[in-house]
């Protein structure tokens, strides 16, 4: 940027970050979308937030924040084909217009796109169909919908409707369609899925509720006071805002007596200075030993690796160096300055700080320490013969185990399912042959009795008119007539015997998805730690040098 857009735009970030209502941003826990989906102990966790308290440009502020910050996550997912998370939004109106271009409409939209092939699902709920962008719509495959008021909003529901058959090459009858939509009562509405043959009608249960309504920003706080500590928030306390008096009289501060000049250290020495937060002037730079090294970690058995920087701070005192405290880096070991700023004092430095060689001993013996002392713990799950990476907490990979879970399930599942299905198309075969043979069987069965009932009718009547007639053929038909009615008895038991054996594959199938859907629960997966050591090769001493951090007057820090 030009140096005149760049002062202005730090303009911009002054008066952002000095307004009053701006500090309450930077209070509560961080915006992690990991950590809002999961617990520390990887249980799911459903997080609800409510911005109805904010105005229209705070609302936009923060659906586009949390939109692109899950468009983050999402896109350093793996690709899966079930169901990760869900992202729920009532009322969608103004964050996604057909012709404006907010803020949260990019991120929206992309969501739409790309989501389902990261196990991203999106459900999103309005009363104005008509003022969605209609790119988003098709994007959609499931539609939930009640009665449309005007007939705008049916238009660019149907349009939506045939965009999204469209995407997924599905059959659409917008005539149907738009019988259906028009038809629809109170509590009555529409299911559409692009991959079912047609839509599905259903009605809701009617519910009596007792609730008090939305709650408030009180009812809100009462319920997440006791649990504002599990999420490890940033409280006001813990900013720390820093700004000048305009009320203050100049010259009436007294000024800190000044500390000795910058100390002269031997050739060879390394010296890093952290720069002042402050006025140089008012700190002193008090001499710390810094160590920096890197210790990288592999696992041939577990397929990863990765490497780990170690810094440490410690305190340099007159008589020894404070091994027993370590103190938090101030900065990166490249971001460091290598001279001091202006006007600062300096503390004294004892004379074992001043020689070189002192420091190639802290080096050997910081490699030693880093190889002996180093370890990265990762969890295995052994039931799915999965790794955790090196650093990933186990909610993290209890999380990915639950998707690799249920990924596994449906893979299993698939499995049993087509052996089942296959098992079934062949007894639906011998079903369909047994009820064709009874079929058979109880026509000639008919059959049978009607010839021995009008052959012994035969007989009675040219018994009656003098004739003679042989009993051994009404005998004969009689016996055949019989035989035909067992074979229809044991064509009857053939047809029961193959229903009852497909019902016992169906119940089979239902009991073995129901083991297999236990087997496979996330919560129920055991972990175990094993910790990878480094070898010496693997260990390496960066920097080992003179730091010097700013204090204030009272001997708290200034960096």
């Amino acid at each position: 940027l030009p140096q005149k857009d760049r002062q202005t735009l730090a303009l911009k970030f002054n008066n952002l970050l000095a307004s009053p209502g701006f500090s309450t941003w930077l209070e509560g826990p961080p915006l992690d979308i990991a950590k809002m989906l999961h617990a520390p102990d990887g249980k799911p966790r459903i997080s609800i937030f409510s911005i109805s308290h904010l105005g229209d440009a705070e609302r936009m502020f923060f659906v586009s924040l949390i939109l692109n910050q899950t468009l983050g996550w999402m896109r350093g997912q793996s690709g899966t084909t079930s169901l990760r998370a869900l992202l729920y939004m009532d009322e969608i109106y103004g964050y996604l217009p057909p012709t404006a271009n907010p803020p949260s409409k990019r991120p929206m939209m992309t969501l739409l796109k790309q989501g389902r092939a990261f196990g991203l699902g999106c459900l999103l709920a309005t009363q104005n169909p008509v003022d969605l962008d209609y790119k988003a719509l098709s994007n959609i495959g499931t539609w939930f919908l009640g009665r449309l008021q005007t007939e705008r909003d049916k238009l660019r529901v149907l349009d939506g409707l045939e965009g999204a058959a469209g995407e997924q090459n599905a059959k659409f009858d917008r005539s149907s369609m738009e019988k259906l939509l028009s038809g629809l009562g109170n509590r009555v509405f529409l299911m559409n899925n692009v991959h079912e043959d047609a839509p599905v009608l259903f009605h809701v249960r009617w519910v009596m509720s007792y609730l008090t309504g939305p709650l408030t920003r009180t009812s809100i706080k009462a319920l997440m006071d006791p649990k504002r500590a599990a999420f490890g928030g940033i409280t006001k306390d813990a900013v720390e805002v820093t700004a000048a008096n305009p009320m203050a009289m100049p010259g009436m501060a007294a000024p800190a007596a000044k500390a000795a000049a910058r100390p002269m250290v031997g050739a060879g020495v390394a010296e890093k200075f952290a720069p002042p937060a402050g006025d140089a002037a008012e700190v002193t730079y008090r001499p710390h030993l810094l160590r920096v090294g890197t210790v990288h970690f592999a696992s041939t058995k577990a397929g990863i690796e990765g490497s780990r920087k170690v810094r440490k701070v410690n305190a340099i005192l007159p008589e020894a160096i404070d091994w027993e405290r370590d103190l938090p880096p101030p900065l990166k070991p490249e971001e460091l300055g290598a001279e001091p700023a202006a006007g600062a004092g300096f503390a004294a430095l004892p004379g074992f700080a001043m020689n070189a060689a002192n420091y190639k001993q802290v080096e050997k013996d910081f490699a030693e320490w880093l190889y002996r002392n180093e370890r990265a713990d990762i969890f295995t799950c052994p039931s799915l013969k999965s790794f955790s990476e090196i650093g990933e907490s186990e909610a993290e990979f209890r999380a990915r185990l639950s998707q690799k879970a249920r990924e596994a399930r449906d893979a299993v599942l698939e499995k049993v399912r087509a052996a089942t299905n296959k098992k079934l198309d062949t007894l639906e075969g011998r079903l369909q042959t047994a009820e064709a043979g009874l079929a058979r069987q109880k026509t000639e069965s008919q059959s049978a009795k009607m010839q021995a009932g009008v052959s012994i009718l035969g007989g009675l009547l040219g018994g009656l008119m003098g004739r003679k007639r042989s009993a051994s053929s009404a005998l004969s038909r009689g016996t055949s007539a019989y035989k035909q009615h067992q074979d229809v008895a044991a064509a009857e038991d053939k047809v029961e015997t193959v229903q009852q054996q497909m019902q016992e594959l169906n119940q089979q199938l239902e009991a073995e998805i129901a083991t297999l859907s236990q087997s496979y629960d996330p919560t129920a997966l055991v972990l175990e730690t094993e910790s990878l050591k480094p070898t010496k090769t693997n260990v390496s001493v960066e920097s080992v040098a003179l730091l010097w951090l700013p204090y204030d007057a009272r001997g708290e820090r200034a960096w």
